[in-house]
């Protein structure tokens, strides 16, 4: 055998390298664990989405939540029957403050999901001023009777949920298997 890698038998040289056969069967095994890979990275991607939306929501919710617990935009002075509230729908959720006239007014925001994230169904929770107590969307304060035990905004996208919790004594929990 010389440097080149070539082998003498008899009058022939043979050079040894890679059969047709060895290369296809290394082709399709790179190419199986790259396909492997991008259907988990596309799924890992749709989870991020879902979490980081339900990270969103909840921050609404504390937001709503914290303007209520202030007395943010009172105008007078005494009972005052003004109320924050987060709505979800669709791909997207709104934070607002109650129609009440004795209220500032209050611009709000409105969110959007991101694309392909939206809620399982229409959900509202609400916190009237001054102790931010949770109410549903009748007015009734979670946990009472005949009231809901919680309000649960579920987000979803390509198999992949999220829940965020909002309980009767005004626990907000997000990024939850379930409620």
């Amino acid at each position: 055998m010389d440097v080149s890698g070539t082998k003498k038998v008899g009058n022939r040289a043979r050079v040894r390298g890679f059969t047709l056969l060895e290369i296809m069967i290394t082709v399709t095994i790179i190419s199986v664990m790259t396909a492997v890979s991008l259907v988990s990275l596309s799924n890992l991607k749709m989870k991020q989405q879902v979490s980081g939306d339900a990270r969103s929501l909840a921050s609404a919710i504390r937001s709503a939540q914290n303007f209520a617990l202030t007395g943010r935009n009172i105008l007078g002075v005494g009972f005052i029957p003004c109320a924050f509230k987060v709505s979800a729908s669709g791909s997207s959720f709104t934070l607002q403050q109650s129609n009440s006239t004795d209220c500032v007014n209050f611009q709000g925001n409105a969110y959007s999901l991101s694309s392909g994230v939206s809620f399982s169904s229409a959900q509202e929770i609400s916190f009237n001023v001054p102790q931010a107590e949770p109410r549903d969307e009748n007015g009734k304060e979670l946990g009472e009777s005949g009231a809901r035990a919680l309000v649960d905004f579920t987000l979803s996208k390509g198999g992949n949920t999220a829940h965020v919790c909002v309980y009767p004594l005004g626990r907000i929990e997000d990024n939850l298997p379930a409620c």
